[in-house]
């Protein structure tokens, strides 16, 4: 999904702030899941979903799908890091 950014990925101890929207993926042929999936086994990132307050909890792969991630919400801000 964000292969001109690859370079960007490999750099070590990055950390990235990103509005997730699973509909953007899906209306482009995407799968937000093999996203995800790819930052974190691919390039190394820990995966967090920034909750309404600030504090963030990690999303463990086996939760890598749409509806875990943003419920009823269409998007959620994601903090990832190496």
């Amino acid at each position: 999904a964000f292969a001109g950014a690859k370079k960007l990925f490999s750099q070590p101890k990055l950390m990235i702030i990103m509005e997730f929207t699973p509909d953007n993926f899906e209306k482009n042929s995407l799968s937000p899941r093999e996203f995800l999936s790819s930052l974190k086994n691919a390039y190394g990132f820990s995966i967090y979903k920034i909750k309404v307050g600030g504090t963030i909890e990690e999303i463990p792969e086996a939760k890598f799908n749409a509806a875990d991630i943003v419920g009823t919400e269409k998007s959620v801000n994601l903090f990832l890091k190496k």
